[in-house]
């Protein structure tokens, strides 16, 4: 790379990112906390915390996000759509 030319560094949001703001638009659409969620997946509400905040801390199983589908009513693979817009098929 010439000195003269300059980086630009572009966010791309990852799967961590679009599996949170899934969860959480299905959690607001079915009208339920993150404690009732969780606890109907059988996970804790600060694990939930974490997964739908896209913490690096979180680093949920299939097995977790399956549950969490679940629990929405949803099959697991939409909680990776990268198009929040489209409805979810619930």
């Amino acid at each position: 790379m010439k000195s003269s030319e300059k980086t630009v560094s572009v966010h791309v949001p990852g799967d961590a990112y679009w599996i949170g703001t899934n969860i959480h638009r299905l959690r607001m659409r079915h009208k339920l906390t993150r404690e009732t969620l969780a606890q109907a997946a059988g996970i804790q509400a600060r694990s939930l915390k974490q997964i739908e905040d896209a913490a690096e801390a979180s680093n949920p199983t299939l097995k977790t996000l399956g549950a969490i589908a679940r629990a929405l009513g949803v099959e697991t693979v939409a909680l990776f759509k990268r198009h929040p817009e489209e409805d979810f098929k619930v």
